[in-house]
């Protein structure tokens, strides 16, 4: 629905490339109020989404090695020395995308959350503005699936 500014390439959310879904820019996307979303999440939520987990004793040190795309994607992240993909933590904690970075402020952890979706493919937002911009279908949809021929 709404890119982080640069749509994700499908190789990087599917592990499997598709060549016209690579990652392009989608500038108007930014502009949408929906665009950064924090989520706040205690200590007890993340607990009980990751019960599978060994919890140390600092929640500070609770995550690292975040591993993102170049288009800021989270693919892999580290709970307490458990790896964990970058899919499964977005859909345990409910968070709109895969973009995001994560703090722990004044004993909670603070999600900052960036666009809207897998991020892969066209975005609705970035769309929707070109068109607004008197851009034609043609444009839009060549803008979005580079080498893609329209018969």
């Amino acid at each position: 629905a709404i890119s982080s500014g640069k749509t994700e390439s499908a190789e990087n959310f599917w592990d499997k490339e598709y060549p016209y879904l690579c990652s392009v820019e989608s500038v108007y996307d930014i502009l949408s109020p929906d665009y950064k979303t924090e989520k706040t999440v205690t200590q007890d939520e993340i607990k009980t989404a990751f019960s599978d987990v060994t919890f140390t004793e600092d929640p500070q040190e609770w995550f690292s090695d975040t591993v993102k795309t170049q288009v800021g994607t989270v693919t892999e992240i580290t709970l307490c020395n458990t790896k964990i993909k970058g899919t499964v933590f977005r859909e345990k904690l409910s968070l709109r995308s895969q973009n995001f970075d994560i703090e722990f402020i004044d004993g909670v952890f603070k999600i900052t959350v960036r666009g809207y979706g897998h991020g892969v493919g066209m975005s609705q937002y970035g769309a929707n503005c070109m068109a607004k911009q008197g851009a034609k279908y043609d444009e839009i949809l060549l803008a979005y699936y580079k080498g893609a021929k329209i018969e």
